[in-house]
């Protein structure tokens, strides 16, 4: 797929009851509603790479989000869940009277859009998951340990303030390490997600993020949601798989979903951004064939 020319970005930002929500969006306003969510301590710019090639070959409107505490959205009050952030996506589907819209979500957003496909099925039309494929679990005898470092974690004075650092520079280095991303995605999300704070830099991102999650579901409750999704669903996987769930529990999963298309792509958990032109193709070819159905 050739690199289309640049096409035209804009910032986005809206006052919410929840929380304001900001983004990017491209392509043609009123055309077919896309909402892209990004991955956990991520933000908007994840789809700096693919959105462009996805407007170009797609009659879309689509807005790539800053998730509440995320990249230049506001900071929540009361903690983050999941279920949350499907919360504060809803009111944003609903404030912009997107009745009906294709879901494309990498890793945490891909957890948080088949919340919303499985609840809420008259409202997606399209889902698009990014090496996941529905929230992490646990198993119940984990439940009391769980909510005991949660609750240790949130008492006053345990929270950590963000670690100032000298320069952006520092915070590429620690993306490209953490994340196997190249320095020219790093330092997209990095230019999105840093404040500058008088001879520092710190993360926009809310340190309440990393705190531990007070519940998991089971499996069997992540199995029944991802059965309980109508849309037609492609799954891009990272090619070798990564390391958040294992093998055979991922197959388990993908067989919740009878008609789900799963493409492998190389380029690691990131391959939205490291290897943008393969998957721009699966998705593309996966619209094409679903609304050749319709």
């Amino acid at each position: 797929m050739p690199m289309p020319a640049t096409a035209p970005v804009t910032e986005f930002e809206l006052a919410l009851p929840a929380a304001r929500l900001t983004g990017r969006r491209w392509g043609r306003p009123g055309a077919t509603p896309v909402l892209a969510v990004h991955g956990w301590l991520d933000n908007a710019a994840s789809f700096d790479r693919l959105a462009p090639l996805l407007v170009a070959g797609l009659d879309w409107d689509l807005l790539a989000i800053d998730l509440p505490g995320h990249g230049h959205s506001s900071w929540l009050a009361n903690g983050y869940s999941q279920a949350q952030h499907a919360a504060a996506l809803l009111g944003l589907l609903d404030a912009l009277d997107w009745q009906r819209v294709t879901l494309l979500g990498h890793s945490l957003g891909a957890s948080i859009a088949t919340l919303l496909a499985a609840s809420l099925p008259e409202r997606v039309q399209q889902l698009v998951c990014i090496d996941a494929l529905g929230p992490l679990s646990a198993p119940p005898a984990q439940t009391a340990s769980r909510l005991r470092d949660y609750l240790l974690a949130v008492q006053p004075g345990q929270r950590r303030p963000p670690r100032p650092l000298p320069s952006p520079a520092h915070a590429v280095r620690a993306r490209v390490q953490a994340n196997g991303l190249s320095p020219a995605n790093a330092r997209a999300l990095v230019e999105r997600g840093l404040r500058q704070d008088g001879d520092h830099w710190v993360w926009r991102t809310d340190p309440a993020l990393t705190l531990p999650s007070a519940v998991y579901m089971d499996e069997a409750q992540v199995q029944a949601l991802l059965a309980a999704i109508s849309c037609a669903s492609l799954l891009l996987q990272a090619d070798p798989p990564g390391r958040f769930i294992a093998p055979e529990l991922q197959q388990q999963r993908q067989a919740c979903l009878p008609g789900l298309q799963t493409v492998r792509l190389g380029g690691g958990h990131h391959l939205h951004m490291e290897n943008a032109h393969a998957a721009a193709s699966a998705i593309l070819a996966f619209v094409n064939k679903t609304e050749s159905k319709a």
